[in-house]
């Protein structure tokens, strides 16, 4: 008898061993359930839990919520393994859902994507936990105009809801939705750079969705919201440019997005005249600071290709010709300081 028993406990070990080494090695399955009720799996379990799910849905009709919640906490702390415990799940999500507790109803439903992932509601589920989210980001947004509330507020809990939806179910129709109220939680909250990797991931892995025009749009938003003028452009205006040219490219005969189309036009002909405002700032620099008409030249050229028919364009062509005259550039402090030095170079050689 002992002997027996030790080759029962043995054999239990070996399996519990196996299954934390699979565990290890397929680290990406995010498996919540116990091994120990994985390894008690057995008809009698389930006819077990489907009588407590009997008895929940009972209760439910009795309109006794409470009672029936226990019921589902059995099934779903103590039978994990058997085939109704996603229903328990989702069914108890629902129930908390109409109660208001949406925190409480978006974890059940988690439980389930994350751990049942052939439930044949698996779908309805992740439909049920993009609106919970919905409702979560709909509540930060109301605390955000609220100004008592201000220093309470916190993004964190919307964007972790969608970002589940994202990982769990990437296939689905919501995710892409999900990846674009998660980029304007976080411009909203001051995370520029991670809402410009959400819209990235947006537009590499959906680019057919309804959604990614927009995701250039909003990213070319955010990329020029970076600039502070053209002394300080430090390559976002640039960014931008991309995101609206892209935009055009990719859209421009959809009759759908007409007037989104003749927005990114008008956005991109402000960016490319700030940008050409920063090409002449650098311009200016290496000619009446460093006193390099040469390099001057270059900036002012690459102002005039960016902001034609402006005044940048107007002011670059008078530096130019300002070059071409041969005129001894203005002196500033650092040359009373230190000595002036200049770059001669015939007119000749300066590109016209």
């Amino acid at each position: 008898m002992g002997g027996k028993f030790n080759k029962i406990y043995i054999t239990k070990v070996i399996f519990y061993t196996l299954l934390l080494i699979l565990g290890g090695c397929f680290h990406t399955i995010r498996n919540d359930i116990p091994p120990s009720q994985i390894a008690q799996k057995s008809p009698e379990r389930d006819a077990q839990a489907w009588h407590y799910f009997q008895k929940a849905q009972v209760y439910l009709k009795q309109g006794k919520p409470e009672t029936a919640f226990k019921q589902f906490k059995i099934i779903c702390s103590q039978y994990l393994e058997t085939t109704i415990a996603p229903e328990a799940f989702f069914y108890w999500g629902q129930e908390l859902r109409k109660l208001g507790k949406i925190e409480q109803a978006f974890e059940k439903f988690k439980f389930v994507t994350k751990n049942y992932v052939n439930y044949r509601n698996y779908g309805q589920v992740v439909e049920e936990e993009f609106d919970l989210a919905c409702q979560i980001m709909k509540r930060y947004n109301r605390q955000s105009r609220l100004r008592f509330l201000s220093f309470f507020k916190d993004a964190t809990e919307a964007v972790n809801c969608f970002q589940h939806i994202v990982t769990m179910a990437p296939h689905s129709n919501k995710a892409a939705k999900a990846l674009f109220l998660i980029a304007q939680l976080e411009r909203d909250s001051g995370n520029k750079a991670k809402a410009i990797a959400a819209l990235d991931q947006l537009i590499e892995n959906y680019p057919t969705h309804a959604c990614t025009p927009d995701a250039y749009l909003l990213q070319g938003e955010i990329y020029f919201s970076f600039v502070n003028g053209p002394q300080n452009d430090q390559g976002m205006t640039r960014n931008a440019i991309h995101c609206y040219e892209d935009f055009i490219q990719i859209y421009s005969q959809d009759e759908r997005l007409q007037d989104k189309i003749a927005l990114a036009r008008q956005k991109l002909q402000e960016i490319r005249a700030l940008y050409g405002e920063s090409r002449l700032v650098l311009g200016d620099h290496f000619l009446y600071r460093r006193h390099y008409p040469q390099g001057a030249i270059v900036f002012y050229n690459e102002a005039q290709l960016l902001a034609p028919f402006t005044k940048v364009s107007e002011k670059a062509q008078r530096r130019i010709d300002f070059i071409h005259s041969d005129k001894e550039t203005p002196s500033n402090w650092a040359d009373f300081c230190f000595g002036k030095v200049v770059h001669h170079s015939p007119a000749s050689q300066i590109k016209r």
